[in-house]
């Protein structure tokens, strides 16, 4: 849950800052782009006034040999013949004068970009001619592009760094809650493994008293009611300490390459009896031969967490169904399935939180709430998945597991 937490805070900080530097480097870019869009669109305002190019110069263009316009003017008549009022430029290819005119001339709008020629126009009515002038948009381009580079670089250097800091800033403001939920860890540790000892006596003292002669048929009651509930309280108190060893990431698994198919049978094998006497159908369709890397007793613990929750919760004479397959040949698939009263689609991810239950007569079957967060907490350790499904006619528990490679 802490490793979690923490997951959560830098996610949210990175994704914070993320947010923040590119939407300032994007405001940067944008206004650099409309800067330099009017400072060259005033330019060429400029030398339509005047007719002549004076001081007007971008700089050095790319490419020694490629071929491109500083800055032309250009006087087109009715006819459609043109001639050149001014320009400063490189060498230009036969041709391409008259073709950036007739670009710019049949374009409806009177300032535009001619991104084929990498070139900007603007154009003016004089009272006999059309006056178009051009200025190359490379050098405008490429400071754009530059300044991306650089807010690029610069954003992912602060990315990289505010995500170191954030790894820190993340233990240190989880450090109160992961203390608390240490010291409430060890708690429910320490209580659980205390009390053993005591209802161990408690329980022996009363199996004693119930074979013991000479009691009536009152006190006989009360002792096995005490025998009843002293058992129910050990079964809670071992599913508190193994709830309490995964909290704590104990090593207790015992992994080793295990026949999940074999598992499985086991248990049906076991709960026959117990579907039978309750008026139940038990039924598998179990793959054979099914590997998986695992501690056999863990997931056979998972096996009888659920088969035991399909007895409790399913109606009378109903069918319990347990299926094995492998998926995409890369994982193997168990459901369990029960017919009897649909638990809601809202409740189905909190039926794996601990002491949650559905409703409160499910508390009639003797159960805790615990079972199920046990099931969750093997088969993550197992680097499995297990959820559950419900319709109309009842439940499914499903898990998948990867297979074992060798």
């Amino acid at each position: 849950m802490i490793k979690t937490l923490r997951q959560k805070f830098i996610v949210i900080m990175m994704s914070i800052v993320s947010i923040l530097l590119i939407t300032i480097f994007l405001t940067i870019i944008t206004i650099m782009s409309s800067s330099l869009k009017e400072q060259n669109t005033a330019k060429l305002r400029q030398l339509l006034q005047t007719g002549v190019l004076q001081d007007y110069s971008q700089g050095t263009f790319k490419g020694g040999t490629d071929s491109r316009v500083h800055a032309l003017i250009v006087e087109l008549k009715a006819d459609g013949s043109y001639y050149i009022a001014a320009n400063q430029f490189f060498f230009l290819e036969e041709g391409l004068i008259e073709d950036i005119v007739k670009a710019a001339a049949l374009s409806k709008s009177d300032s535009g970009v001619l991104k084929e020629y990498s070139l900007r126009y603007l154009k003016y009515q004089t009272s006999t001619t059309l006056r178009i002038a051009f200025a190359d948009t490379s050098v405008e381009a490429g400071i754009i592009k530059d300044l991306m580079l650089i807010c690029g670089f610069i954003c992912s250097m602060s990315l990289l760094a505010f995500f170191v800091l954030s790894v820190f800033l993340a233990r240190w403001a989880v450090r109160p809650v992961e203390n608390a939920w240490q010291r409430q860890k060890r708690f429910v540790a320490d209580a659980s493994h205390e009390l053993k000892t005591p209802l161990t006596v408690i329980l022996s003292n009363a199996e004693m008293l119930q074979s013991g002669e000479n009691m009536d048929e009152k006190a006989q009651e009360r002792v096995d009611n005490i025998l009843a509930e002293g058992i129910r309280m050990k079964r809670l108190i071992e599913n508190m300490l193994t709830l309490a060893k995964s909290d704590y990431a104990e090593n207790t698994l015992v992994m080793s390459r295990v026949n999940l198919s074999d598992i499985i049978l086991d248990s049906v094998l076991l709960y026959e009896s117990a579907a039978y006497d309750d008026n139940k159908q038990l039924s598998f369709n179990v793959a054979e031969g099914v590997i998986v890397n695992g501690d056999a007793d863990k997931l056979r613990q998972v096996i009888d967490i659920l088969l035991d929750n399909a007895l409790k919760y399913s109606n009378e004479g109903s069918q319990i169904t347990v299926d094995l397959s492998v998926q995409y040949r890369r994982e193997a698939l168990v459901r369990v399935r029960s017919e009897g009263e649909a638990i809601p689609r809202e409740e189905l991810q909190n039926i794996f939180i601990r002491f949650y239950r559905v409703d409160k007569a499910r508390e009639n079957h003797g159960g805790f709430g615990l079972g199920l967060s046990i099931a969750e907490e093997i088969i993550r350790s197992h680097r499995g998945r297990i959820w559950a499904e419900s319709d109309s006619s009842g439940n499914t528990f499903s898990f998948i597991l990867p297979l074992s490679n060798h």
